[in-house]
């Protein structure tokens, strides 16, 4: 989903539990990530690019992965313990 179509979203849940006195304490703290997301110029991006908000707010560099694993080494290595557990 676009960020700009979740803003929208956002805004109807966030109007609906005011409406209800109803506390959104985990929604109400998520806000102002999806606040700089779009501030950030992501909002054609999807609900994802609040993961890059998060990285520069923690000062973590994630473009450099060669470090990880294959995913298809993992997917071998989940397929071959599912067999042998049957």
């Amino acid at each position: 989903m676009k960020m700009s179509v979740f803003q929208k979203d956002m805004a109807i849940i966030a109007g609906f539990a005011r409406e209800l006195g109803c506390a959104t304490p985990l929604f109400s703290a998520s806000e102002s990530i999806y606040t700089a997301a779009l501030a950030a110029g992501h909002e054609a991006d999807d609900t994802a690019a609040v993961c890059t908000i998060l990285e520069k707010l923690a000062s973590v560099d994630r473009s450099d992965r060669s470090d990880r694993p294959d995913r298809s080494v993992r997917r071998g290595v989940r397929s071959s313990v599912r067999s042998s557990s049957r």
